[in-house]
C-alpha cells in the first residue's frame, strides 16, 4: 500500500537523466569538444554521445571520473541515476509490486 502510493508519486516527477544534466549544466561552460571531453573520460565519443542523449546509465568509475572532470562529487552523479531510474521505472514497478503482501501483515493474518 505505502509502495504503491510511493511508486504513484514518483511516477509523476520529472526528473532529467544525469547525462542531460552533464549535457545542459556542465559541458558548455568547458568550450571544449565531445571528442575531448570522451578522451578525458576515458570513454568512446560514442559512450558519451548516448550518455549526453540519456540514452546510457552511469556507474561508478564514470561518476568517480565526471566528479574529477566537472569539479562535483561521485556521489552527485551516482545519486542522480538512482533517482532517474526509480522515477522512470516507477509505473512499472507499481504493476509488479501489486501481487506482493507484506510478510508482516501474512503473520498477523496466520497469528
Amino acid at each position: 500500500r505505502d509502495v504503491d502510493a510511493f511508486c504513484d508519486r514518483l511516477s509523476k516527477l520529472e526528473i532529467q537523466h544525469p547525462g542531460r544534466i552533464f549535457a545542459e549544466e556542465f559541458f558548455p561552460s568547458f568550450g571544449v569538444s565531445a571528442r575531448f571531453c570522451a578522451q578525458e573520460l576515458g570513454i568512446t565519443p560514442a559512450m558519451l554521445s548516448l550518455f549526453m542523449n540519456g540514452k546510457r546509465g552511469i556507474g561508478v568509475e564514470l561518476a568517480v571520473k565526471l566528479a574529477k572532470l566537472c569539479g562535483t562529487s561521485p556521489a552527485f552523479w551516482l545519486r542522480g541515476q538512482a533517482l532517474y531510474e526509480l522515477v522512470t521505472s516507477a509505473q512499472d514497478l507499481s504493476a509488479k509490486l501489486r501481487p506482493i503482501s507484506p510478510l508482516a501483515d501474512r503473520h498477523r493474518k496466520a497469528g
